[in-house]
């Protein structure tokens, strides 16, 4: 669920619920994040318009003050000022006219209560809603298929806005090339990536094949037959990380479309001797995100993928083919969402305001 077409739908359900040109004097408070930036980015042309707001509760950061400075130094730049969660008060109190780019689930219940007494013709909230483009979902940044089309998005109206690191991925494109795509490492990380191989083992566990890992996931047509698997562990890379312990959100993608190909393949990622996840693949494409919390340095993780029945053909070869991507992010990061049913009951008390009477 990515390309063009979804970009270009999502930009027309963001211009929809945005004015077209803002008021003069409008103020946006956005998160340095792809989503924020991507409604800024359709805003660009009128920046002469906009006062921008970085919602930040690291004003310090380096990744905030890269975007702050960046766009300050482009023609025509708009004012641009970091804004602590204490200051909200006096920039959302006002009367003049205001966008709140700030995701729905990030928005304070104070917020909310502030932003639901303002003067609904003053006031635009283009990311309170899922999109239709997303198939009635929010974006989810860290899934590469969202993130792809926001980046996308920011590309055909604001290029530049690409560059910086943000809340989510304080690298920015420099600095993440320096690693294989598949990994996004943790915030300070500076070592180097160790080399990973790629393993193939048959159903007893003796070694068939070892290559080094480019971020895919694939069995041979000669080992498509029952418990065998490919599979990589990723205990290298917790070794040289420098906390106790981490997030880690895989994400497995395949692209691969077969309704008879039910019970055939499974991703499955292993903690330990624990499964912590069984992913059917190949029946349809899917991304799939699995966050394992709270991981140690002496933890064993495994990513597999396995062949449940005997296959041996190149087709199956070909259905068995998986990405991973793996983020790594400070302890906490994955920790359960709160609110999410008060921040619904906000949004819908202030959109049926926009409602006429019957």
């Amino acid at each position: 669920m990515c390309g063009p077409d979804v970009a270009a739908a999502m930009v027309e359900e963001l211009r929809s619920r945005m004015p077209n040109p803002p008021p003069q004097q409008c103020a946006i408070v956005v998160e340095n994040d792809l989503v924020g930036r991507a409604v800024l980015a359709l805003l660009w042309e009128h920046r002469s318009h906009l006062t921008i707001y970085l919602l930040t509760h690291s004003p310090a950061a380096g990744h905030e003050l890269a975007l702050q400075s960046g766009i300050a130094s482009v023609r025509n730049a708009p004012d641009v000022h970091l804004l602590a969660a204490y200051e909200l008060p006096q920039v959302l109190d006002s009367d003049g006219a205001l966008i709140w780019a700030v995701e729905a689930a990030r928005t304070d219940e104070s917020v909310q209560n502030i932003l639901v007494r303002r003067n609904v013709a003053q006031t635009w909230m283009p990311l309170a809603a899922p999109f239709d483009a997303l198939t009635q979902r929010y974006p989810v940044q860290t899934a590469p298929s969202h993130e792809l089309i926001l980046r996308d998005i920011i590309r055909d109206h604001a290029r530049f806005l690409n560059f910086f690191g943000d809340r989510l991925n304080p690298k920015d494109l420099y600095e993440r090339s320096k690693y294989p795509a598949w990994i996004a490492p943790p915030q300070d990380f500076m070592a180097a990536v160790p080399p990973m191989q790629r393993v193939t083992t048959d159903a007893d566990g003796n070694t068939l094949a070892t290559t080094t890992f480019d971020g895919a996931l694939r069995l041979h047509a000669e080992h498509m037959l029952q418990d065998h698997r490919t599979w990589i562990e990723l205990d290298p890379i917790l070794q040289v990380l420098d906390e106790a312990r981490y997030d880690i959100m895989v994400t497995v993608s395949s692209a691969y479309e077969n309704p008879n190909a039910k019970g055939a393949l499974a991703v499955q990622i292993h903690r330990g001797e624990t499964l912590m996840a069984s992913i059917d693949i190949a029946t349809s494409p899917a991304e799939v995100q699995v966050p394992i919390r709270a991981v140690p340095h002496s933890a064993r993780l495994r990513i597999s993928v396995v062949a449940l029945k005997d296959n041996p053909r190149t087709s199956w070869s070909k259905a068995s083919h998986t990405e991973l991507r793996v983020a790594i992010h400070p302890e906490g990061t994955y920790a359960a969402p709160r609110g999410t049913g008060k921040a619904k009951a906000w949004l819908k008390r202030f959109t049926s305001r926009r409602q006429p009477a019957t």
